[in-house]
């Protein structure tokens, strides 16, 4: 209600701080834990200032993008990719101390495997959940030369949980406005109207708060809720915004770092 964007980052190397289990899925960072399987999952971490502890169950099935969970980037690389698009949360949220029960929607995105040289340029990326129970997954991967990578792709996942992709050349993604931040001096865009005429959506996306900008060590990029307002419904969003600043974790895994074998 405040318009103040908290989050926090942890890393900690693994053993007695941090381990995930070979023959279900757990995986626990210090006190922070994800695990479940198909039918339920249970999230728990805890800051200075909020803790959450969430279950979380799909309303529809996972998808498998791209061809049964493959999807290519450019330059002959791709990586796995599966997502549930709709999950029922429901838990208790704790902020400085007062407790609350708390329910609401979730996507669960996980993108695996090796990531080539995507990182190194960024990306713009788009989940957009519907009140008619339809998703759209928009991802725009942005390449060295400043291009666009052509594989780049827009996705809408029907009630059944069926994808239908098309090229990014077939939709229409214009900026609204721009954002600069006061913590990075990082200008990123803020505000867009999405038409795809393919599927009659035509589409404004808002942000929740201007100030949704994740920091961690040099890396700043803007991942935030958003509001979705216009056809064949409104709903809510969350976007990722990578690559519009300057950081050297970008670049640590560039091919032309790699091990040599």
């Amino acid at each position: 209600d405040t318009g103040e964007y908290l989050h926090e980052a942890l890393a900690l190397s693994a053993g007695k701080e941090a381990d995930a289990k070979s023959d279900r899925y757990q995986v626990n960072l210090g006190p922070w834990s994800a695990g479940g399987d198909d039918q339920i999952q249970r999230l728990s971490a805890k800051t200075d200032r909020m803790a959450v502890s969430f279950e979380v169950r799909p309303l529809k099935p996972a998808v498998m993008h791209g061809d049964r969970g493959i999807v290519p980037k450019g330059d002959g690389l791709a990586n796995y990719y599966m997502s549930y698009t709709r999950l029922a949360v429901s838990g208790e949220l704790t902020f400085e101390g007062k407790k609350m029960p708390v329910t609401g929607l979730a996507w669960f995105d996980h993108e695996f495997g090796y990531m080539g040289v995507t990182p190194d340029t960024g990306w713009d990326w788009f989940s957009i959940q519907l009140d008619d129970n339809t998703e759209y997954m928009i991802y725009v991967i942005k390449r060295a030369d400043r291009g666009i990578e052509p594989l780049s792709r827009a996705c809408r996942i029907d009630q059944q949980s069926r994808e239908q992709c098309i090229l990014i050349n077939e939709t229409e993604i214009s900026r609204l406005g721009v954002w600069k931040s006061p913590h990075t001096r990082t200008t990123y865009p803020s505000g867009w109207r999405i038409k795809i005429p393919k599927w009659n959506l035509d589409l404004i996306v808002a942000p929740e708060a201007a100030d949704q900008e994740f920091i961690f060590m040099d890396l700043g990029y803007w991942e935030g809720g958003c509001k979705a307002i216009g056809k064949p419904a409104s709903g809510l969003a969350f976007i990722e915004l990578v690559g519009y600043g300057n950081s050297r974790v970008m670049g640590v895994i560039n091919p032309d770092n790699q091990p040599k074998k």
